[in-house]
């Protein structure tokens, strides 16, 4: 399947999965425990949910964070392969998910559906969406050590990213 009509096109689906996205969520405290869910994730989804668990991690998303998760959803390359409809499945399923059964077990499940190659994906993805601000948040840094943990992520990669991340958002 080729890339989606355009960078915005997610948006053109149901309006309800856009709110749900942006409605304010609690930010993961404990280590992710095993994945309690019921239903695994594709790996679309799972690039989903850690995106808004991403833009989650201190509490609320921003107006930086809303706008990097939006341009990530749209120019990540895996998800593009996604017709629009399938992408707005995945963003309400990802929504219903973390409403039911939490951030941490939604980051465990698609820790679990995401090769090797991809968890480093999704986690340059997430420290992008979480340090889009250009600021630190004690919640931010939590949760992107435990995000490192969970997608198995090397610690010098992963300090990497956050560098590279940090000068790239200061402007």
């Amino acid at each position: 399947m080729g890339p989606g009509p355009g960078p915005k096109s997610y948006r053109s689906g149901e309006p309800a999965a856009v709110r749900a996205l942006r409605t304010p969520r609690t930010h993961v405290q404990a280590p992710f425990p095993p994945s309690r869910l019921v239903t695994p994730l594709s790996e679309p989804e799972a690039l989903v949910a850690v995106a808004y668990c991403a833009a989650y991690a201190d509490g609320a998303m921003g107006a930086e964070e809303d706008a990097r998760l939006d341009e990530h959803l749209s120019e990540c390359r895996a998800l593009q392969r996604c017709d629009p409809a399938t992408l707005d499945a995945a963003r309400r399923k990802v929504a219903r998910l973390a409403s039911e059964e939490g951030d941490a077990a939604l980051l465990s499940a698609a820790a679990q559906a995401l090769p090797q190659p991809m968890r480093e994906t999704a986690f340059c993805l997430a420290a992008d969406i979480t340090l889009a601000d250009g600021d630190i948040a004690e919640e931010e840094r939590a949760f992107i050590g435990r995000l490192r943990k969970e997608l198995q992520v090397e610690e010098s990669l992963a300090s990497r990213i956050v560098e590279v991340v940090l000068i790239r958002n200061r402007a």
